[in-house]
């Protein structure tokens, strides 16, 4: 579970972890780290893959379901309201940024 984005460093040492454990990780992460893990759709509208895609991870190109052999990306809901709560209030006052 990941609520706030890292700098793209932490990510990639985060994934390699997981791509040289040799299972399948499924990754629950708040919006913006779902973004910087499988991209999102850039200013001209065209797909730029996340650094899940850039180390082989994830498919290039938009998200399919059940598209990562060894990763698994959702995005993170909570149904209890303080949790809920909690993981808006470290998203407001995180720092950094998703690359």
């Amino acid at each position: 579970m990941e609520l706030t984005a890292k700098p793209p460093a932490a990510i990639r040492t985060i994934l390699r972890a997981y791509r040289q454990s040799q299972r399948r990780v499924l990754y629950m992460a708040t919006e913006p780290v779902v973004r910087q893990l499988q991209g999102s759709p850039g200013p001209d509208g065209r797909w730029t893959d996340g650094i899940a895609q850039e180390l082989g991870l994830l498919p290039p190109g938009e998200p399919r379901p059940d598209a990562g052999r060894h990763l698994g990306v959702q995005p993170f809901t909570s149904v209890d309201p303080a949790v809920a709560r909690r993981a808006s209030a470290t998203l407001t006052r995180s720092p950094q940024k998703a690359a």
